[in-house]
């Protein structure tokens, strides 16, 4: 009977195929990326065959089933592990009596139990070479999976889970740019953290792709299918039997490994070459093997040996760097051993901001710098993330800082989806900027990394402004606008020759229609008033009322006006128009001024008309409402051009003497 309902329960498994494929983002109505790890075509090359339950790539040939895909995205080598980790995502708890039957099919072919041999034996790291064969433990795969641990660890479900995935891309060398070759971590409790700021409820913004924005999640359910994750991360992490608890007790231990290499790092310069401190490089134990065997070649039988870079996981797990930069394919550059979790995962044991990067080095990077940091190990291990965050107990915000590529902004998406459903505070950053990634942006511009971390609370509440109320500015478009000057509170600028600009002001004086306050210098008044009252005879200066001088001093031009404008406004004088007269000044003093006062014309409450040399009339008129610009006739008479409110280009004569 129970194995005809364990039978009857690995159909329903196998059939949620299609729900797992679209938790992870994938469409299967259309072929996908093959989930080969060692497939690196990158082509969309995998379909899934719904008539019996698979998915299968053309190129590489691979062909998986929910309980394989399983086993690729959590490590878990073993059918009975797979099928506990799919019962907890689509049922609940593994009734115990299907352990009978699990161990059964455990009992169908039992791996090899072998002591691990790790890359130093018997002190021979570096120079020398052991005469006892080596013997190297798979990727991927646990030795010590048999019956006896198996019915074992299933008793003890209180055993801390270590957990495990084996995806393996190039998540930060891939397109990493070139840098001077010379030759599990403590939480940081002098990390820095930013004021906890809210950013789940964030409306859309200008030039964002707000991704923590409860609108684009909805517009985003097909491609991540949302519904399906929410009920699939409800579950995941919260059953009471999780495979990972099986791996930590069976699992390699490389501790003496990972110590040897660590008391070898100063033979090395690659973790300072990429910009990381010593206190980082030996907290965490960074180390480096002269001589690490990265594989062996299945025709020949000779072994290649790489001068690695080594990152430690914990005592169970490593990653391994080829310190050499030429090499060409992923299989030259990296390789991981042993059992993983998610990169510094102990950092979650504090409570505040935490920066969640792509690469190991990113994540060190950030640590170098004075933040706490972890790492996915791989865009594709988002799930891992989320259930390490589920299981932390402090409250964090999140900084979301992946590689600055398409597997990058897709992780990135999937993780924001997640956290959203946790009511998890977050914030997407594209902190690497205009590099690739956080380390590649550290060893090539430290002090830029530096300084956008220091300011970045000041830089995640910066806002643009938006657009402005509409105002109903006043145009002159006529003779008549001229000698009224009803004008808005704008900047205005006639530009013409000196002595032109001078006779068309005097002109407009004599029409003793508008009221104006002319500021200038003593000289510029002087010849100002000579054109004015040359024909009054005898001259009274009660006929020139409605014209006032504003007498400007070399230094604070703009104080001047501004204090001698406010002095009528307080005494109840507001319909007049201030004409300034620049044309005695440099482009670059005239340009500095127009620029203070054009931000300032509206508060001051009073039209600014500006007179300014024929050669600075570009310039003037990016500062101004509206430019007019001057000519004089052989006549006598003002050829004025300008545009009128529609932006057409627009001509019109001021007769002399009208």
């Amino acid at each position: 009977m129970q194995e005809q309902e364990f039978e009857k329960q690995k159909q329903f498994l196998l059939s949620k195929l299609p729900d797992y494929l679209k938790s992870k983002g994938i469409n299967v109505n259309s072929n996908f990326f093959c989930l080969n790890p060692t497939d690196t075509a990158h082509i969309p090359s995998m379909s899934y065959d719904a008539s019996n339950y698979t998915v299968k790539c053309f190129n590489c040939n691979a062909v998986y089933n929910i309980f394989d895909l399983i086993g690729i995205d959590f490590n878990i080598s073993d059918f009975s592990h797979q099928f506990i980790k799919a019962h907890e995502l689509y049922i609940g708890k593994v009734p115990l009596g299907f352990i009978d039957v699990l161990k059964n099919y455990n009992n169908q072919k039992q791996p090899e139990i072998r002591t691990p041999t790790f890359e130093i034996e018997n002190n021979n790291f570096l120079a020398s070479h052991s005469s006892q064969k080596e013997v190297r433990v798979p990727f991927g795969f646990n030795e010590n999976h048999n019956n006896d641990q198996f019915d074992q660890n299933l008793q003890q479900q209180q055993t801390q889970p270590q957990r495990g995935f084996n995806t393996i891309s190039p998540f930060d060398e891939a397109k990493l740019k070139p840098f001077n070759l010379r030759g599990n971590a403590p939480s940081n409790s002098n990390t820095q953290t930013f004021g906890n700021n809210s950013f789940g409820q964030q409306q859309n913004s200008f030039g964002q792709q707000n991704l923590n924005n409860q609108n684009q999640f909805s517009s985003a359910q097909n491609q991540f299918a949302f519904n399906e994750q929410q009920n699939i991360s409800h579950r995941f992490g919260d059953s009471q039997v999780s495979p990972f608890a099986y791996a930590s007790e069976s699992a390699n231990d490389f501790t003496d490994y990972v110590n040897q290499c660590a008391s070898n790092v100063e033979k090395t310069s690659y973790f300072r070459d990429r910009g990381l401190s010593d206190s980082v490089i030996h907290r965490f134990k960074l180390g480096f093997d002269e001589n690490f065997q990265a594989e062996i070649n299945k025709i020949t039988g000779q072994k290649s040996y790489w001068k690695a870079a080594i990152i430690p996981y914990g005592i169970h797990g490593y990653c391994v760097r080829n310190t050499d930069l030429s090499a060409n394919s992923s299989n030259e550059r990296y390789k991981k051993k042993g059992i993983f979790d998610i990169y510094n995962h102990e950092a979650l044991e504090q409570k505040g901001t935490i920066f969640i990067t792509e690469g190991e080095f990113d994540a060190l990077s950030l640590e170098t710098l004075g933040y706490r940091a972890i790492a996915l190990g791989g865009a594709g291990n988002v799930r891992p993330l989320i259930e390490c965050i589920k299981d932390s107990t402090e409250e964090h915000t999140f900084y979301i800082s992946l590689d600055n590529d398409e597997a990058g902004r897709e992780a990135t998406a999937k993780i924001c989806t997640y956290l959203h459903q946790l009511g998890i505070s977050f914030k997407c950053l594209n902190l690497a900027h205009p590099f690739k990634d956080i380390n590649e942006a550290l060893y090539s511009d430290k002090g830029m990394l530096k300084e956008r971390l220091s300011n970045l609370d000041k830089i995640l509440s910066y806002q643009f402004e938006d657009i402005c109320a509409p105002t109903a500015y006043k145009y002159i478009c006529a003779p008549e606008d001229l000698n009224t000057l009803e004008l808005s509170s704008a900047l205005y600028s006639f530009s013409a020759r000196p002595q032109v600009l001078r006779r068309f002001v005097s002109q407009i004086i004599k029409t003793k229609l508008s009221s104006i306050v002319y500021a200038g210098n003593r000289v510029q008044w002087k010849y100002i008033s000579n054109l004015v009252a040359e024909q009054q005879q005898p001259f009274d200066a009660s006929q020139w009322q409605l014209v006032k001088f504003l007498e400007l001093k070399d230094s604070d031009i703009e104080k001047q006006l501004i204090d001698g404008i406010e002095s009528q406004t307080i005494q109840g004088n507001t319909n007049f128009v201030a004409m300034l007269d620049l044309c005695a000044y440099s482009q670059q003093e005239t340009l500095a001024l127009l620029d203070k006062l054009s931000s300032e014309v509206k508060s001051i409450g009073i039209p600014i008309i500006v007179l300014c040399n024929k050669a600075d009339r570009d310039y003037v008129e990016g500062l101004s409402f509206q430019n007019i610009d001057i000519d004089v006739q052989p006549n006598g008479d003002f050829i004025c051009n300008t545009i009128d409110k529609n932006g057409v280009p627009l001509s019109f004569v001021k007769c002399i003497g009208i």
